[in-house]
């Protein structure tokens, strides 16, 4: 089973969506979306279980720099 995330509000859309495909003792991000002239791309991210916590407070770091850098 593959959890596919659409970070918009309109569903079925072509633009951006994130589908996680669980492994053993990883999962793969599977990042897609729309780049120039309408030419479908996609970026491939392993992470292993055991960083997960590690990768989330960094994101969770800069996400809190990025809202204060753009106020």
């Amino acid at each position: 089973m593959n959890l596919s995330i659409h970070p918009t509000s309109k569903l079925r859309t072509l633009h951006r969506r994130i589908i996680i495909y669980p492994k053993g003792n990883w999962f793969t991000l599977h990042y897609s979306y729309l780049g120039k002239k309408d030419v479908y791309r996609y970026d491939l991210y392993k992470v292993v279980l055991a960083e997960v916590k590690d990768i989330l407070l960094e994101l969770m770091e800069r996400l809190e720099k990025w809202k204060i850098e753009n106020r």
